[in-house]
């Protein structure tokens, strides 16, 4: 395939590889070395043979192409940052913004919900390039509140889950504000500890996605939580004084209780006022 330059030929090939590539050889003899690294050398043959292809199509200017196979379903499971990259410049290059917008954040929000870590400075270089061109475009205060408001009804039941540089934001507006007003909220960490420290990275991300779930359900809609770590989330409570955090917290820790997989899993909590 790395032989072939023809754009239009790399492309079809590429489609045909993702349609067939779509599971493990042999899911259930996973146990198995030699399938294991079998399955892992075909991954990664896969990967490279879809870079390759995308490389050459942004060469010859075919965004549309690369958009179609970003969007594979196949594709999609990969979950690659180098794809990633490539799709959001092919969103900016083929003028959809707003698609390009939606992409960006839900990266985002997979890396600090799954990892804890930001995304490149590629990536966000690619979207400021996004932004700026959002900004050219005139609009009246109509439109901007449409573009400000979620795009899904059900979260505004829930608490306000946010990617850890917006909460940055949030907090620091948040600090401005109790020095002006002396009305300070309150900052809070939750961490999930294991404490046979025997638990697999599997079990331990089941435990902070109940964790997550919890947490939404559980605290106020105008209370502000998102994932700090691999097992840590911040919060920043709606609550004037420790005491009332606390109370709010015990219970969000005590419903976390209710729903853990694992007995030998706690919740640690560490609050402060913001000044």
């Amino acid at each position: 395939m790395k032989k072939k330059n023809d754009p239009y030929q790399k492309y079809e090939i590429c489609l045909d590889l993702i349609t067939k590539y779509n599971s493990e050889i042999l899911p259930e003899l996973n146990y198995n070395e030699w399938i294991v690294e079998m399955n892992n050398s075909l991954s990664r043959n896969c990967l490279e043979a879809i870079l390759n292809t995308l490389l050459v199509l942004a060469n010859h200017n075919k965004y549309e192409e690369i958009l179609k196979i970003c969007n594979h379903q196949n594709c999609l499971k990969l979950k690659d940052l180098r794809i990633y990259q490539i799709q959001l410049y092919a969103y900016y290059k083929t003028n959809k913004i707003d698609l390009g917008l939606s992409f960006y954040h839900k990266v985002v929000d997979y890396y600090y919900s799954k990892y804890g870590i930001e995304v490149s400075h590629k990536l966000k270089k690619i979207y400021k390039m996004l932004i700026d061109t959002t900004s050219s475009i005139q609009i009246d205060v109509e439109e901007l509140e449409k573009s400000l408001v979620s795009d899904n009804n059900d979260d505004d039941e829930n608490t306000f889950y946010c990617d850890f540089d917006v909460f940055k934001n949030i907090y620091q507006i948040n600090a401005r504000s109790a020095k002006c007003s002396m009305k300070a909220r309150i900052l809070a960490l939750l961490t999930v500890v294991d404490t046979s420290n025997s638990l697999d990275e599997k079990s331990i991300n089941n435990e902070v996605d109940i964790l997550k779930d919890v947490i939404s359900n559980s605290l106020r809609k105008n209370d502000v939580f998102s994932k700090f770590n691999m097992t840590q989330y911040s919060l920043i409570l709606a609550s004037s004084d420790l005491e009332g955090a606390q109370i709010a917290i015990d219970k969000t820790i005590s419903r976390y209780n209710e729903r853990k997989k694992h007995d030998e899993v706690i919740l640690i909590s560490d609050l402060k006022k913001i000044r």
